[in-house]
């Protein structure tokens, strides 16, 4: 389970099995107590300072979440982990203000900082805080002395010189994932067959030229490669290869072949036949995609049964 999916599946019971196994704090997870709404005078850019390091350090890293309304402490190992809960008062004005705060908290601000309020009750309970590794950085914590921070195991730490400057060449790096595009259908062997033809490409949300892209599908049953290509003739727009055996299709490009950011490459279609009076199966495809200088990504995307006889 990934970050997103971890952020959108916790809830109340999730929060109380951290604490009852004592969960350690890790690169990706990060416990606060909050001191609002009664705070004491020396204390009150608590909240605001914190939420700025976090913001600047996991965006400045791999990405993260904040679980406000958990006490950490160290453990024997010296490691802080999940030891009591502290539920939020004023659960809403609380995640207001870190909304409110997003835009102010680092520079320049996190694209795709999302919050999610779990109540237990009486406006009472937890704040989960997901942070993605941010491709604009870096960002400097405007409340928190104007440092640049990074993760490193349980903890921020302030950059260095060296780490600000590998954070500024992430800004160039490519970002792809895979796009199903038009449908065609039509019937065929006396009207009795339905064929589908489904276009998908490679888009390219990075900053960066994608350089030596790379893609291999694994199909659900009842779909397979189209024999008749992008237009028709069998010509894809990247190269078919046949290098890994875990995956029903895949391409390659060359040296010729780049993806400049915002835009994209239609690579090919996939087939499904299916019985007239039946109709078509739900289409799942099962992805890794890759190019120079970026992580491989690995997702799935699912046109609906419904979908496909809409088309």
């Amino acid at each position: 389970m990934d970050l997103v999916e971890y952020f959108a599946a916790i809830d109340e019971n999730e929060i109380n099995r951290l604490v009852k196994d004592k969960q350690e704090e890790n690169i990706h997870i990060e416990f606060k107590t909050v001191v609002h709404p009664t705070i004491p005078k020396e204390d009150k850019e608590a909240d605001k300072r914190n939420y700025s390091k976090c913001l600047s350090g996991f965006a400045n890293s791999s990405g993260g979440l904040v679980i406000w309304g958990i006490h950490a402490e160290k453990d024997s190992d010296k490691i802080d982990c999940a030891k009591k809960t502290s539920p939020i008062r004023e659960l809403s004005l609380f995640l207001n203000k870190l909304n409110t705060l997003e835009g102010q908290a680092t520079t320049p601000k996190i694209k795709g900082v999302k919050h999610k309020k779990i109540d237990i009750g009486n406006d009472t309970g937890f704040v989960v805080t997901f942070i993605p590794e941010s491709e604009t950085g870096p960002h400097m914590a405007n409340f928190a002395d104007k440092y640049y921070y990074k993760r490193n195991g349980d903890s921020f730490f302030r950059a260095e010189h060296y780490d600000i400057v590998d954070m500024f060449s992430r800004k160039s790096k490519p970002k792809l994932d895979l796009k199903i595009g038009k449908i065609d259908s039509h019937t065929w062997s006396g009207d009795k067959l339905l064929r589908y033809e489904i276009l998908f490409s490679i888009i390219n949300n990075g900053n960066g030229i994608a350089k030596h892209p790379y893609v291999a599908l694994k199909l659900s049953k009842g779909y397979t490669q189209s024999t008749f290509g992008v237009n028709g003739n069998g010509q894809t727009g990247l190269k078919r290869i046949s290098n890994n055996q875990s995956f029903d299709i895949n391409y390659s490009g060359g040296q010729d072949i780049v993806i400049f950011p915002n835009s994209s490459i239609d690579v090919d279609k996939i087939s499904g036949i299916f019985q007239d009076q039946k109709g078509p199966t739900d289409l799942i495809v099962d992805y890794i995609i890759y190019a120079e200088g970026m992580e491989t990504k690995k997702g799935r995307k699912k046109i609906s049964r419904e979908k496909l006889m809409n088309s």
